[in-house]
């Protein structure tokens, strides 16, 4: 059995993924202040630019935190929202991403909220980058095929909750942009039986690039159509309807 199941689409479409995506006027965000004093605040989890993308860092912190999640469901879940294009800010996020984490009460240790907070600038910098350069926070590949295939499915899954929270219109979605989002509704439903087949490898690798694709075009086209209209579609905190669980 392969990793996913029905899964309609090929790295064939890759090509034109990356040509739509490099025509595509897209808004990069700038960071407000230094980064690296964003890194000195934070002495007990970022010491370097590397620990942003180190998944044991991460499982560290959350755990540190009383998160609930992993760190492919925190990032996709982050990734989701962005991609969303609506209006979002650091504090904005912060207050979505406490509850989809379901901490035992908000983030209020200035260290852990300056490393939140740095996250979600990285991100955003890294998923507006021209040069392809977001990275997927997904175990290391000398874990089991069945435990990182369990983390692309998370990914993939928590990726379409905050993006199902922004309140974007789907029907503003171009037919690329559209595949990609049902994609990735497929590979949440990952089949995570799998053995250490050298076949595995090679699609759980092109899922991986797929995914990181489908993160950069999904913003960087919503980004797009927001720079074209007046009326950005703000995230509402306060709307009942708006939960992660």
């Amino acid at each position: 059995m392969g990793l996913v199941d029905n899964v309609g689409w090929s790295l064939q479409n890759k090509s034109l993924v990356d040509a739509n995506v490099g025509l595509l006027k897209a808004s990069i965000a700038r960071l407000r202040g230094s980064m690296p004093s964003f890194y000195c605040e934070c002495r007990y989890f970022m010491t370097d630019v590397m620990a942003i993308n180190s998944w044991e860092h991460w499982s560290d912190f959350l755990f540190r935190l009383g998160a609930i999640n992993t760190p492919a469901e925190f990032q996709g879940f982050t990734a989701g929202l962005l991609a969303g294009g609506g209006a979002l800010d650091a504090d904005k996020w912060l207050k979505l991403a406490e509850e989809f984490m379901d901490l035992p009460e908000a983030v209020a240790e200035y260290e852990a909220k300056s490393a939140l907070e740095a996250y979600f600038l990285l991100a955003e910098r890294a998923l507006a980058d021209k040069d392809y350069g977001y990275r997927l926070l997904l175990p290391d590949d000398a874990l089991p095929i069945a435990n990182r295939a369990e983390a692309l499915g998370a990914w993939s899954e928590s990726f379409l909750v905050g993006f199902g929270m922004t309140c974007v219109d789907a029907e503003q979605l171009d037919e690329d942009g559209t595949e990609m989002l049902e994609n990735l509704a497929h590979i949440a439903q990952i089949d995570t039986e799998l053995d250490e087949a050298e076949e595995h490898e090679g699609l759980y690798a092109e899922l991986c690039e797929f995914m990181r694709v489908a993160a950069m075009y999904l913003y960087q086209f919503n980004q797009h159509l927001t720079q074209q209209s007046d009326n950005q579609v703000p995230i509402d905190l306060d709307d009942d309807n708006q939960s992660v669980h």
